[in-house]
């Protein structure tokens, strides 16, 4: 295992669990934490990445960790999420990628598929205006997993009230810039830039910091759209554990294996 570092800050660093470059598949693995923990890294998904390594999957495993709030804010850590991305396209030659999300990694990997028009909008919604220029990602998207995610801010805030709305109002600047952030709460959306091959919903029935609400309210909004999708409501444990289960591990194995039957 090893860090490399895409950026400058001590946080924008990849940890490549394993890689090979025979391996045609790289699954990239974005930690949660409210865009603001500390203690939730890319070392979240350790017992995910050996659980693959000992099932003999042939996958690349990288983490990403990424700036936090309350040095930044929106669109931030999400553009550290495409230039983590861009890195591994230039330094790794990777292009074909699987992503995993966990609660805001998830987030952000629904962000993804509309990365140019969020980023746009987020750096507009600023305070103070900043130069920016948005990279064309050259990859192909062939699934992603979002696991106990969040997928509409401003329904999360309705639902859970001042405690969530604390930590989402550190992360944005306004109530239009986290509307304008996600897909299913955007003012004008049509479709998903990207289109990954497979979408995998997953929620465990025992989450104790996110209901059902979220993930069936993003599973409504994916029919909408003629997504298609499959889910996984299961008792994977709270919040934090979801993501060490052996059955997501499991989950992750079975779908390389099917992609490449």
């Amino acid at each position: 295992m090893t860090e490399v570092a895409y950026g400058v800050h001590p946080l924008q660093k990849l940890k490549v669990f394993h890689h090979s470059p025979e391996n045609t598949h790289t699954l990239l693995l974005i930690h949660g934490g409210a865009w603001n923990d500390p203690g939730n890294t890319y070392n979240d998904f350790m017992q995910m990445a050996d659980s693959l390594m000992s099932k003999r999957v042939l996958v690349n495993v990288l983490g990403i960790n990424y700036r936090l709030t309350p040095e930044i804010v929106h669109p931030f850590h999400l553009q550290d999420l495409v230039d983590g991305i861009e890195f591994l396209v230039r330094e790794y030659n990777i292009f074909r990628i699987l992503v995993l999300g966990h609660s805001v990694g998830a987030t952000m990997a629904l962000q993804l598929l509309n990365y140019k028009q969020i980023l746009e909008a987020g750096y507009e919604q600023l305070q103070e205006k900043v130069d920016f220029s948005i990279t064309n990602l050259k990859i192909e998207l062939d699934t992603i997993f979002f696991v106990d995610g969040i997928y509409d801010i401003a329904d999360l805030v309705a639902e859970y009230g001042p405690p969530y709305q604390a930590f989402v109002d550190r992360a944005f600047v306004s109530k239009k810039q986290y509307a304008e952030a996600v897909q299913p709460s955007r003012a004008k959306f049509t479709n998903f830039a990207f289109s990954p091959k497979k979408i995998i919903v997953v929620q465990s029935l025992q989450d104790e910091l996110l209901s059902l609400r979220q993930t069936h309210k993003f599973m409504a909004f994916l029919q909408l759209l003629g997504v298609p999708y499959s889910s996984h409501e299961e008792p994977w444990g709270a919040h934090e554990e979801v993501y060490r289960r052996e059955e997501l591990a499991d989950l992750v194995s079975e779908t390389l294996k099917q992609i490449d039957a």
